[in-house]
C-alpha cells in the first residue's frame, strides 16, 4: 500500500525544514533499516529525527507546524501499521530530497557488529533498547 497524501505531505514539510535530518534517517533506512523501529508511542515515528512538536527539540530539529501535527498522526499510524515499508519511506526522503535541489550521498551496503562473545550483555541496549525481532 502505497503512502497516503497526508503522510506524504507531512513529510515534504519535514524534509523540508530539516534536509540534514532527513539525509541521516535516509542513511540509517538505506545501510541499518532494523535501526528504525516501530514505536506506537512515538507520536512522530521516524519524522521525529527530522523535526519536534515545537521549537528546538535537540539534534537540530526544528518544530513541526501545528498544522502539521494532524497529518504526522496519520503518517503515524501508517508507519505502525506498515502501511509502507522502510524502503518506501527511504526512496520518498530521496525523491523528497532530490526535488529540493538537496544533496543525495550514495549508501552502500550494511552496516555490520563485530563482538567477540554473543552472550555478553548489549553495550547500546541502554541507549536504543533492546534488540528487535529480525523483520521479513
Amino acid at each position: 500500500m502505497p503512502m497516503s497524501d497526508a503522510a506524504r505531505q507531512v513529510l515534504a514539510a519535514a524534509v523540508g525544514l530539516n534536509p540534514d535530518g532527513a539525509r541521516r534517517l535516509l542513511a540509517i533506512l538505506r545501510t541499518a533499516p532494523a535501526a528504525v523501529r516501530y514505536k506506537p508511542q512515538d507520536r512522530f515515528g521516524p519524522l521525529g529525527m527530522m523535526v519536534g512538536e515545537s521549537g528546538p527539540a535537540g539534534f537540530d530539529r526544528p518544530g513541526l507546524p501545528r498544522e502539521h501535527h494532524a497529518a504526522v498522526e496519520a503518517f503515524q499510524r501508517e508507519w505502525v501499521a506498515k502501511g509502507f515499508s522502510k524502503a518506501d519511506l527511504a526512496d520518498e526522503l530521496e525523491n523528497r530530497l532530490r526535488t529540493l535541489g538537496e544533496p543525495v550521498p550514495p549508501h552502500h551496503g550494511r552496516w555490520q557488529a563485530v563482538r567477540g562473545d554473543p552472550d555478553a550483555p548489549d553495550a547500546l541496549a541502554g541507549i536504543f533498547g533492546p534488540r528487535p525481532a529480525a523483520e521479513p
